[in-house]
């Protein structure tokens, strides 16, 4: 029975971790689309120097999307790394 009891808490452990991980990578995916639609548009703006202002500011923008993208990434990995480590040292693969 305890043992029972014991398993339940350790999956609803695992489970909590896995929600929060796919919610991480969720929103990486829409970090890396956006650091995408902000490259094509500092590039199109670079091949016309007029619009030297507006590339200076989604330069800044696009800057700052790949620090949250490589933020989020770094947060995957971590909790992808837990996740491994949860299967080996309970025994059991992680799914």
């Amino acid at each position: 029975m305890l043992r029972s009891i014991v398993s339940s808490i350790e999956f609803e452990k695992f489970r909590r971790n896995w929600s929060e991980n796919e919610q991480l990578s969720v929103s990486l995916l829409w970090s890396l689309e956006e650091t995408q639609r902000l490259a094509s548009m500092v590039a199109r703006g670079n091949s016309a120097s007029r619009f030297y202002g507006r590339s200076r500011k989604l330069s800044v923008s696009l800057l700052w999307s790949l620090e949250e993208t490589q933020r989020l990434a770094s947060m995957v990995a971590r909790g992808n790394s837990a996740s491994r480590f949860y299967g080996r040292s309970t025994g059991r693969e992680p799914f």
